[in-house]
């Protein structure tokens, strides 16, 4: 399959296909070694001996498109039990799988237009801190300790009949720039997810600033009040929503 990838976690990618095939597991690892020299001194008072230091780092030789494909016919081989291959049977309902199994589905997908703001801010915060006056050095320290941290993975919406599927994107794991995920609201693309689970409310928060990009603690949320989260309201759609955890995308 000519496959273009339009994100990638490499990280979940092994975890579970370790997890589900032994024979990659076993499989041969690169293994890199750095030596030490030794050596010996000798005085009349003292006898120090210094032996040889090995270091070893193993690791897996990685192909991680063959990897990819490797892990998509090991999934195969669980169909319908802890794998739900929903573009070949579109009988599953995505309402009642069970929680950590993996599915693949089609379709478009979209980020919430008020996350906007927080991409262009994450990308603008160090010039945005550093326009910012502050009356001393230890407010400063605050200031950057919590605004220069700020980040935020994206947020995206897959609207299906009867469930809305939500999950996040690592900006790290994407092959595309953030402008260019807009035109998959108009062209199918495939996706490799695991069960979160589903979320029966009538409105489901799939997006807190104040949580998933200012990063601050429960505790300082909580004792915030409702003037002081004006403009950082969290993004919420009706629900059920179903979440997931996105392992692929592609193309």
């Amino acid at each position: 399959m000519f496959r273009s990838f339009v994100y990638l976690d490499e990280e979940k990618l092994y975890s579970y296909l370790k997890q589900i095939d032994k024979d990659f597991v076993n499989r041969p690892m690169e293994v890199n070694t750095k030596r030490a020299k030794g050596g010996s001194i000798g005085l009349p008072s003292l006898n120090l001996n210094a032996g040889t230091e090995t270091e070893e780092k193993r690791s897996y030789e990685k192909d991680v498109f063959n990897d990819y494909d490797r892990f998509e016919k090991d999934l195969e081989k669980l169909e319908a039990s802890e794998y739900f291959d929903f573009v070949l049977n579109s009988g599953y309902d995505l309402k009642s799988l069970p929680k950590m199994c993996i599915i693949r589905f089609d379709g478009r997908f979209e980020i919430p237009e008020q996350f906007d703001m927080y991409s262009v801010a994450q990308a603008f915060m160090p010039l945005i801190t550093s326009q910012i006056q502050t009356s001393s050095d230890d407010e400063k320290e605050i200031l950057e300790a919590f605004l220069g941290k700020a980040s935020a993975d994206i947020p995206f919406l897959v609207e299906d009949e009867d469930v809305v599927i939500s999950g996040k994107l690592n900006t790290n794991c994407l092959f595309e720039s953030y402008p260019e995920l807009e035109e998959y609201t108009e062209q199918d693309v495939f996706m490799l997810c695991k069960v979160i689970g589903v979320m029966n409310k009538e409105k489901v928060e799939v997006f807190n600033p104040l949580k998933d990009f200012i990063k601050l603690p429960r505790a300082v949320r909580r004792g915030m009040d409702e003037d002081s989260k004006k403009g950082l309201e969290s993004i919420c759609v009706d629900g059920p929503v179903l979440k997931v955890e996105v392992i692929a995308i592609y193309k």
